[in-house]
C-alpha cells in the first residue's frame, strides 16, 4: 500500500564486505534488527522498534548510523521502577525507583553543536510520561566510530533545554 510504513518481524542486515547498505524507506521492526557484517546507513529514514523489537549484535564493525543527520531509531516501553533497563538495546540504560510510565527513546546519529563544540555522532531524546520529581540513573553507550575525533576522557553529558545546552556532569 502506498504511504504505509513496511513492517518486519526480523530485519537482517548482511552484505558482503566493501558494500554500502542504506535504507530507502522507514520501517517498523517487531522482533529484531540483526546486524551481521556491515554498517547500516539510515539514509535520513527511521526505524521504529515495536513490541519486543530490539537491535541485535550491534558492534564496532556492524552498527547503525545516518549520513544525513536526520535518521533515527525509536523504542517506546513501559518502565516501572526500571533497573538498568535498555529498551530496544538502543544503548541507554535507565534505573529509577519511580514509575516512569511509557517512555519513548529516540536515538539519533547527528553531531550536535554544543556550546560551540561538536558532540559525538550519537544522541538520545528520552521522553517519559511521568517526568516530575524523577531521580534516575542513566548510562549511555556509544561506539568508537561515533567519537567524532573526541577523546573519551573529554566526554561530558549535556541536556538540551531550549535554547541552551546544560552541562549534566557525571556525579
Amino acid at each position: 500500500q502506498s504511504g504505509t510504513t513496511p513492517q518486519f518481524y526480523i530485519l537482517k542486515v548482511n552484505k558482503a564486505s566493501g558494500g554500502k547498505l542504506q535504507l530507502t524507506t522507514s520501517a517498523q521492526v517487531s522482533y529484531r534488527v540483526s546486524l551481521a557484517s556491515e554498517p547500516l546507513d539510515l539514509n535520513g529514514h527511521h526505524i521504529e522498534l515495536i513490541g519486543e523489537g530490539i537491535i541485535f549484535s550491534e558492534g564496532e564493525d556492524s552498527y547503525i548510523f545516518d549520513n544525513t543527520g536526520n535518521g533515527y531509531i525509536t523504542k517506546t516501553a513501559e518502565l516501572d521502577q526500571p533497573v538498568f533497563e535498555n529498551p530496544g538495546n538502543l544503548g541507554v540504560q535507565i534505573s529509577s525507583n519511580a514509575d516512569l510510565g511509557m517512555v519513548t527513546i529516540k536515538r539519533g546519529h547527528a553531531v550536535q553543536n554544543v556550546n560551540g563544540e561538536s558532540s559525538i555522532a550519537r544522541y538520545y531524546d528520552i521522553s517519559p510520561d511521568n517526568n516530575s520529581g524523577l531521580n534516575a540513573t542513566v548510562r549511555y553507550r556509544y561506539l568508537d566510530a561515533e567519537l567524532n575525533g573526541i577523546d573519551e576522557n573529554d566526554l561530558t553529558p549535556f541536556r538540551f533545554e531550549d535554547p541552551h545546552w546544560i552541562d549534566h556532569s557525571v556525579t
